[in-house]
């Protein structure tokens, strides 16, 4: 199904137990097509009232050094 899906999916497992969401994680390429989903997301973080904590993943052998601006224009 997530690998069909036109759009976001979240899969929960019957048997699992509600726990309060308190933290969503989003990580990211710092791709500028990812923005519009951390929108998506944080909509969702809002309605929880949870933190949104956007992590940058990156490849070591592709870091230029300049990161940290990319970061800031993100």
């Amino acid at each position: 199904m997530i690998g069909d899906a036109a759009f976001p999916v979240l899969l929960i497992p019957s048997q699992a137990k509600y726990h309060p969401v308190t933290k969503i994680a989003f990580a990211t390429d710092l791709n500028s097509s990812d923005i519009e989903m951390i929108h998506s997301v944080a909509s969702l973080a809002r309605y929880f009232n949870a933190e949104l904590l956007i992590a940058h993943v990156t490849d070591e052998k592709y870091e230029t050094g300049d990161e940290k601006q990319q970061v800031e224009a993100f």
